[in-house]
């Protein structure tokens, strides 16, 4: 009975999803293959419309043989319209179709990484535009730059919560454990100086509360930092609530420390999906030369297929 237990209960713990691993909660993926490399794409489960219409365009064929039409370096690049299946070298590309036009579904958790596929929108409109769509370059930058511009651009809004959370009891508080930590280390002197003042180190009593008074200098310095840091957290919490400021999730200054992506995105467009092998082929399309509409002066066709 016990083992029969045991081989339904690791039988239903492999069936459920790992949600610590994104992939592998999806179900989707395509591939889209150009004269310039192939890029397998997975979809996004956590957006249906999004990701049923793109594969529904995908199966009909709808992107075939459209070009790449707007690419922007350290940015993304932007492909699929319809009127570019036959334009002519140097047309303007890239005016979609509104009536493919669909209701967003932007989530929190979807990041404009490098690789992101997402559905364009005409201004101050968040309906996704299903007659494109475009994939993030971004660029790559250290964590401790991206919170050096978490610093700079919120620095107002925290500034304003700092003067919300450090009430006179909070300064208090601080202060007293300051004292207290000044008076720790006076006493650890004073004992200091009197061992010093001894021809030959041999008062045990005296070593004892040298010891003792360094360790509970060291815990009341180890509680003031504590209490700093709730109190940072604190402003932090008020800062971030306050509306127009902009801070970056950890997955976010993970993503663009190492892969890179386009952080002024994030929240403003649908993203369903992205690339999980050929992130190169971003680059080699991003590097082509382009007029001053960002069209590629050469062209870069694609042909999308499910493959999953």
């Amino acid at each position: 009975m016990k083992i029969l237990l045991k081989t339904m209960l690791v039988a239903v713990a492999l069936s459920l999803p790992v949600w610590g691993n994104e992939a592998s909660a999806q179900t989707h993926y395509v591939m889209i293959e150009t004269n310039m490399g192939n890029m397998k794409v997975m979809l996004y489960d956590d957006t249906p419309k999004t990701t049923a219409n793109f594969l529904k365009k995908v199966r009909e064929g709808y992107y075939n043989e459209t070009l790449f039409g707007r690419v922007i370096q350290s940015f993304m690049i932007q492909g699929g319209a319809p009127d570019s299946r036959n334009a002519g070298p140097g047309w303007s590309l890239g005016y979609g179709d509104i009536d493919e036009e669909i209701d967003g579904e932007i989530r929190a958790n979807h990041i404009p990484k490098k690789g992101a596929l997402a559905a364009p929108h005409r201004e101050k409109m968040k309906n996704s535009d299903m007659s494109m769509f475009f994939i993030v370059q971004g660029y790559v930058q250290s964590k401790a730059y991206w919170k050096g511009w978490e610093k700079a651009n919120n620095a107002e809004a925290r500034n304003a919560a700092k003067k919300k959370v450090m009430t006179q009891s909070v300064k208090k508080r601080m202060q007293d454990i300051k004292d207290s930590i000044q008076l720790m280390n006076d006493s650890v002197q004073r004992v200091r100086n009197q061992l010093m003042s001894l021809v030959t180190v041999t008062d045990s009593t005296l070593i004892k509360l040298l010891k003792k008074t360094k360790e509970e200098s060291t815990a009341m310095g180890q509680k003031y930092n504590e209490y700093v840091r709730k109190i940072n957290q604190e402003i932090d919490s008020v800062a971030r609530a306050t509306p127009g400021t902009r801070f970056f999730t950890e997955d976010e200054l993970e993503a663009y420390s190492t892969i890179g992506g386009a952080y002024h995105l994030y929240k403003e467009y649908t993203i369903y999906g992205e690339v999980v092998e050929g992130l190169d082929v971003i680059d080699k399309i991003a590097e082509l030369e382009t007029n001053a509409a960002d069209r590629p002066r050469k062209d870069v066709r694609m042909n999308i297929r499910v493959i999953k």
